[in-house]
């Protein structure tokens, strides 16, 4: 076997995820592109076309559709949004409180400069920002939020909470959790 395994070697040697996997794990994120505007395989670029003008500039890190105004903010150095099955944990609370990918946006604060992070709710518009792992300082809000205490603060309802992957092993803090998600989505 060659050192230097080309691009069409790799292709056939990482499985990729079926359209039914893919649908089944996003199911309302989405979207199907039509053939002649998915770009092949060497295609070139005729350098005359200009980048969406989109929050992923200021949030490469991203995932949902933002529909509701939720903003989901977590750390995660080692995935490029969130982990698979802190994603499931946290669909599975979405779904209890009668949301889903396209009512928030996840956004993993890990690498995003300073600036970005000043920003984020600035910028997304939101009414609840929701932060697992996550503190005030790390978005450096001029506040402080304790964990399980719903806050108001510049027209935005922040909670924060533990990161999910100890929320998911902790009865106690899943029914703190709970408690405060239901006074927020579900009105009780």
């Amino acid at each position: 076997m060659q050192s230097n395994m080309s691009e069409t070697s790799l292709q056939h040697t990482i499985p990729a995820l079926s359209a039914a996997i893919l649908s089944d794990l996003y199911p309302d994120s989405l979207v199907r592109l039509p053939a002649q505007d998915i770009p092949g395989p060497g295609t070139a670029s005729s350098g005359n076309e200009k980048p969406p003008q989109t929050d992923s500039a200021i949030i490469p890190s991203s995932l949902g559709e933002n529909r509701k105004g939720i903003i989901i903010a977590v750390d995660y150095p080692d995935a490029a949004t969130i982990r698979e099955n802190d994603l499931t944990f946290l669909l599975n609370i979405l779904n209890a409180c009668k949301l889903g990918l396209r009512d928030v946006v996840i956004i993993n604060l890990h690498g995003l400069p300073t600036e970005a992070r000043q920003r984020i709710h600035k910028t997304i518009p939101s009414t609840v920002f929701l932060m697992f792992g996550v503190n005030a300082a790390d978005l450096s809000l001029p506040v402080r939020f304790p964990e399980y205490q719903r806050q108001a603060f510049d027209g935005i309802q922040y909670l924060s909470a533990p990161h999910l992957a100890s929320l998911e092993q902790d009865a106690q803090s899943k029914k703190q959790l709970w408690a405060c998600l239901k006074a927020i989505f579900l009105n009780g």
